[in-house]
């Protein structure tokens, strides 16, 4: 007797999540599985798979938006993001169905509904870069986030993701050789990170503050490395400060458009060339053929950019000095 396989859309969406966590030893739990357990199960779970209508996951996805939209609970939530993270997770879940050829076709392929117009996003300038480097600047003698607030100082300096720099270890960084290799990282590339003078005092600084294996521990001594969450909510506290006091307009400015502008002074202010500014920022894209057939060394031009870089911010800031916390 032939057993009948379960081809609804629970079933199927559970054999992704495993196949997908089958293949990230050691990481933890998928968040979208989550997602699909808390919004899209309760509708489409039980229906097969291969008879779900774009219509049925359109109609979701507004109904989950306007789900959130009605909750409320976080101030100036829309649902956007929710219905926009459900239909990518949705999404995925029919590509596989269909690789395992469980499902004929892909209804979710379509634009996402929950953000017609694509939102701007934030930029930064110089007068900008200075206003946050100032705040993130006092936070590091004023108040008891300072560990948070010069990891983030970190970061904007050498522009790596703010990941790799809260879970940054003290062994990876060599002062002498004013040189950081992470030994993990977010593209499982293995990282050169130059140090700058500016870097390296801000390093020395992050050094004196605590003797764990980690550059940034959790806070009250509980054992790992700081969240990037923690850099991302500094960063939100600070705009908001600024935004009430009228001192900061746009507000769209997030805190990883630190990256995009130091790329793009590196580029186009300090006139490097492309593969430098993103061999700075360690941009890497395996699944182009040009990257794995390109060997060249860019080491000794991106530690002069990152040099350059470092100077730079020092003259959008207004200081002469690296020795910061030292009056």
């Amino acid at each position: 007797m032939i057993q009948e396989v379960d081809n609804s859309f629970r079933a199927v969406a559970e054999a992704y999540l495993e196949a997908k966590a089958n293949r990230r030893v050691g990481k933890r739990q998928l968040p979208e599985g989550n997602d699909l357990r808390k919004h899209v199960y309760p509708v489409l779970g039980n229906m097969d798979i291969d008879t779900i209508k774009q219509s049925d996951i359109v109609a979701l996805l507004d109904e989950i938006q306007l789900g959130v939209l009605k909750r409320r609970a976080r101030k100036r939530a829309t649902g956007k993001t929710t219905a926009n993270i459900c239909h990518k997770a949705i999404k995925r879940v029919f590509k596989y169905a269909m690789a395992t050829e469980r499902a004929s076709r892909n209804p979710a392929a379509f634009q996402g509904m929950a953000n017609k117009v694509p939102k701007r996003r934030g930029r930064l300038n110089e007068e900008r870069f200075k206003l946050y480097w100032d705040e993130m600047l006092k936070a590091c003698v004023d108040t008891d986030r300072v560990a948070v607030a010069l990891a983030v100082l970190i970061y904007m300096v050498t522009l790596q993701r703010p990941v790799d720099v809260a879970r940054a270890r003290r062994s990876e960084i060599n002062l002498e050789t004013r040189t950081w290799r992470p030994s993990e990282t977010k593209t499982g590339v293995e990282y050169f990170v130059p140090l700058s003078d500016l870097a390296v005092a801000l390093m020395q600084e992050a050094f004196k503050r605590s003797d764990s294996e980690w550059l940034f521990p959790k806070a009250f001594g509980r054992s790992g490395h700081m969240i990037q969450a923690s850099m991302t909510n500094c960063w939100f506290r600070v705009r908001t400060q600024l935004e009430q006091s009228c001192i900061l307009m746009d507000t769209d400015v997030q805190l990883y458009d630190c990256r995009r502008f130091g790329r793009t002074q590196i580029r186009h202010k300090l006139g490097y060339d492309l593969d430098v500014a993103e061999a700075v920022i360690n941009h890497h894209d395996n699944s182009k053929m040009e990257t794995l057939y390109d060997v060249h060394d860019f080491d000794d031009q991106v530690r002069d950019a990152q040099e350059s870089w470092g100077r730079e911010i020092m003259r959008m800031v207004e200081i002469d000095r690296t020795d910061l916390f030292n009056t």
